[in-house]
């Protein structure tokens, strides 16, 4: 016990003796004075050797010593900025609001000359709005601290994020109305507020420590630490876990890296071993520990908040939209230099960056936001679209789910990883819990176990995509691969969120999550790029960066096929972002996305397929993997099929056949095969139309439109039609859809495009109607077709399979292509009148039935003769 109170004893003395190693926040803002008022940094220097003890003149600092003296500098910037604009002249009362405004900008052009001064470089407009709003943060945070400290009750602390204070402080100093700022606005200037407090104490204390073991001491999560997160949460200190004070400490060393960086000279390598140095102050590492590449993922997680706020605060106050496109060209380009030290970049690289901002203004939001779901949306909306330069208004509905969907796991996975980086100094280290911090973002309640399962696999696949993404940027797979293996921790992170599962299926999970976030990583530079190419040269460019991107990753598959597993994803994701009540509308949004990435229209359907079935395996691998049943376990055959109807829209798509396709896919899933598409020797047509329910007699009509179309495709040699099967209806979100597929045994994949082609024009442009009857005694109702999808079949299949390869292949389907067995209905007429009618949100094969369907008819003459 003594010894606990001695080396208690020792970390306080520590910590006390430290405070006369690095200048206090009131001597950082003097330093930042002195210098925004024209000070030279010779003169302006004392103050920092005052405030360490120091006497007489100091003398000239080494390179890393001036890249800590520009970071205090940095640090003191925001309350020196906002002291001189709380002093600034903005006009007399009676001015007009256009006086006003003028007074104002007169204050903002004296504050870039201030910064441009404590700098000693240009400033750009853009750039300082982000500065004002950083001034009015660290003005307004004081406010909010100082109402905590008072407050009593949690309803107290409550409103000290609402105060009235803070708000009309944080108006003056940033130029906007103090109506414009929320309760979440305080709460993220509290939470960065107490991050950056943190990692300079922990600075502070390592900076005197005498030994590794004092200064790892330093950064065990101590009681103080827990206050400050709590204070700036507003909860009770008990609340706080040992890996919030870590994630906390990540979040104020990766803002300080950015500051030593943003404000480098020129001798980069002597602030990229400072930044290095920070990073280790907030992990423990030594400085000779941190790779090249663990620090350029940290700098990127850095530029994205970076961009994120500057952003919002150029966008906000841009008047129109040639400002909105000058905030993202000139700061897309600033912090991308500053990242990689690049001069110029691509548009899909801006394009590209200006989303992950938009993501971490949503990370921003999930963490802050204590409204209703819908608040929080909006909320988000905003907020997501000031850091993309975009109008709120422009955002889809799907776009703000998959915002929501993404911000929530990548807080999810901000606490996986200071849980394990924690748990690797002390296995008794205590964590929140990712899951409910996933949850509570999605604001949809308790996962259940098959809800976790998912989530666990996506967050593994997202931890790999950041490290992908990043690795991506290598001129060669050997870079690459030297890339990856800097960032192995990841490995120890999945291990943290798999716990408990047997190594083998660990192992598996791992590679499934790698594959997939392979093609995703792969896959959004195409998708950054398509977005902003302008001709058909730079869309032939883009598809030339896939090809070698995909070659550096290691996709052994043909660039189309990636793209089209990409596509597959995105639907998927799209899908499961919405709710029931709006899947229909998102799936929609999203098709109109994949079109915009070169996506023919009527090909849709095809990818939709992929999807559904992708996303039903998936269910079935990650319910078998933590099953303890023998064999295949009756429950994951369940959830694959709940899965399947919940995103497909459809309550009757499951079938023995369908069954067996996601069992066998699923299977390969959870033994790590490598999943390949293959086409398939027919096209699949589908034609949605405007009624909810299913008729035979559409159905024959479409058919007949179909048989007209290949008529012209004979087979050679032979002058029999083309075989069409597996003719069919069922209701998809609340629409009747008929489908067929179209044998295309003996054609290339030319002619399979061209008889593609005619059948989606041809149904398209059809005048197919029919009467039907809506209720006894009602009108009729009329029945086209509003849509229409036609293209090769495709399936994935495992690459043990003996039918497939490497590579895509093309499989006849007069057998069974995979290890299931494929049923095909094959009926050419249909035995319903014109005007019947069957239920909704069934499956319906033509010739069903045939003494239900004279029961049918007969009643539907007699309710003919009773109309009469």
């Amino acid at each position: 016990m003594s010894l606990v109170r001695c080396a208690t004893v020792l970390v306080l003395a520590t910590l006390v003796a430290s405070q006369r190693e690095r200048p206090d926040r009131e001597k950082q803002k003097e330093f930042s004075e002195c210098l925004l008022s024209g000070g030279t940094r010779e003169s302006c220097r004392t103050i920092l050797a005052d405030s360490q003890g120091e006497t007489g003149e100091r003398p000239s600092p080494q390179p890393q010593d001036e890249v800590l003296e520009r970071l205090e500098a940095e640090r003191g910037a925001p309350a020196a900025l906002a002291e001189q604009l709380k002093n600034c002249d903005y006009g007399e009362e009676g001015d007009t609001d256009a006086e006003k405004r003028e007074a104002f900008k007169e204050c903002k052009d004296k504050a870039l000359e201030s910064l441009e001064r404590l700098r000693g470089d240009d400033v750009k407009p853009e750039e300082l709005e982000r500065e004002l709003e950083k001034a009015a943060e660290e003005s307004a945070r004081g406010i909010v601290k100082r109402c905590l400290d008072a407050a009593s009750t949690d309803s107290d602390k409550e409103a000290c994020f609402n105060s009235e204070e803070a708000k009309t402080e944080m108006a003056a100093i940033s130029g906007r109305d103090p109506s414009e700022f929320k309760a979440d606005d305080m709460r993220e200037a509290m939470r960065e507020g107490a991050a950056s407090d943190l990692v300079e104490e922990v600075s502070n204390c390592q900076k005197n420590a005498q030994d590794e073991n004092s200064r790892k001491e330093c950064l065990r999560p101590s009681d103080e630490m827990k206050k400050q997160i709590a204070d700036s949460r507003g909860k009770a200190s008990g609340d706080v876990k040992d890996s919030e004070v870590r994630e906390f400490l990540e979040e104020g060393a990766e803002e300080d890296m950015w500051s030593i960086m943003k404000s480098c000279g020129e001798d980069r390598e002597a602030c990229l071993e400072s930044a290095k140095e920070m990073l280790g102050t907030a992990t423990g590492q030594g400085k000779s520990d941190i790779t090249d590449d663990q620090l350029a993922r940290r700098l990127s997680n850095a530029m994205k908040d970076e961009l994120a706020e500057s952003m919002a605060a150029c966008t906000r106050a841009a008047t129109d939209d040639i400002a909105r496109q000058l905030c993202r060209d000139i700061l897309t380009d600033q912090v991308l230099s500053t990242a990689d030290n690049r001069t110029k970049h691509s548009k899909g690289d801006k394009n590209q960056a200006l989303k992950e901002a938009g993501k971490a203004a949503a990370t921003d939001v999930v963490k802050d936001c204590q409204g209703t779901r819908e608040e929080c949306l909006t909320r988000l909306m905003e907020k997501a679209a000031e850091s993309m330069g975009r109008r709120p208004e422009d955002l889809t509905e799907v776009e703000v789910e998959r915002l929501n969907e993404e911000g929530s796991k990548e807080a999810a996975k901000e606490s996986i990883k200071s849980c394990t980086s924690a748990k690797k100094d002390n296995a008794q280290a205590t964590c929140g819990d990712a899951l409910a911090v996933y949850a509570a973002g999605r604001g949809k309640g308790d996962l259940d176990a098959s809800e976790q399962r998912r989530v666990k696999q996506e967050l593994a696949e997202d931890l790999e995509k950041d490290d992908i993404a990043l690795c991506l940027k290598s001129e060669s797979r050997e870079e690459y691969n030297a890339c990856m293996e800097n960032l192995k921790e990841t490995s120890d992170v999945q291990d943290e969120l798999f716990s408990g599962l047997d190594e083998k299926v660990k192992e598996a999970k791992k590679k499934r999550a790698k594959d997939d976030a392979s093609v995703d990583a792969v896959g959004e530079i195409f998708r950054s790029c398509m977005e902003e190419a302008e001709s058909d040269a730079e869309k032939e460019e883009c598809k030339k960066e896939i090809k070698e991107r995909s070659e550096i990753a290691g996709l052994t598959e043909d660039e189309d096929d990636v793209i089209l597993k990409y596509k597959r994803n995105v639907v998927a994701a799209s899908a499961r972002a919405c709710d029931a009540s709006k899947r229909s509308e998102c799936v929609h949004q999203a098709k109109e996305e994949l079109v915009k990435l070169g996506l023919k229209r009527r090909a849709f359907g095809v990818v939709k397929k992929l999807a559904d079935l992708k996303e039903a395996a998936e269910a079935f691998a990650e319910c078998q993997e933590e099953s303890t049943v023998d064999g295949v376990d009756d429950t994951c055959i369940e959830e694959a099929k709940s899965t399947l109807e919940e995103l497909s829209g459809s309550t009757e798509i499951w079938s023995d056949e369908i069954q067996a396709k996601v069992q066998a896919l699923g299977e390969a899933l959870t033994e790590g095969r490598e999943i390949l598409i293959r086409k398939l020797r027919q096209v699949l047509v589908e034609a949605i139309s405007s009624a909810a329910t299913c008729s035979d007699a559409f159905l024959d009509r479409i058919i007949d439109r179909v048989m007209g179309v290949a008529r012209n495709f004979t087979v050679p040699g032979s002058d029999r039609p083309r075989d069409i099967t597996d003719k069919r209806c069922r209701v998809t979100f609340g629409k009747a859809r008929y489908f067929c597929k179209v044998s295309t045994e003996d054609m290339d994949d030319d002619e399979t495009q061209q008889l593609s082609d005619d059948i989606s024009e041809d149904l398209t442009t059809a005048e197919i109607t029919i009467e039907r009857l809506r209720r006894l005694g009602e009108r009729r109702l009329s029945e086209t077709i509003t849509e229409t999808y036609a293209d090769q079949e495709v399936e994935e299949t495992s690459s043990t399979s003996s039918t497939s390869t490497a590579e895509s292949t093309t499989e006849s389907t007069t057998e069974s292509t995979t290890e299931a067995t494929t049923t095909t209905t094959t009926t050419t007429e249909s035995t319903m009148p014109d005007e019947q009618t069957t239920s909704g949100g069934t499956e319906h094969p033509t010739g069903a039935n045939a003494a239900a369907g004279s029961c049918l008819s007969a009643a539907v003459a007699l309710a003919s003769i009773l109309m009469l």
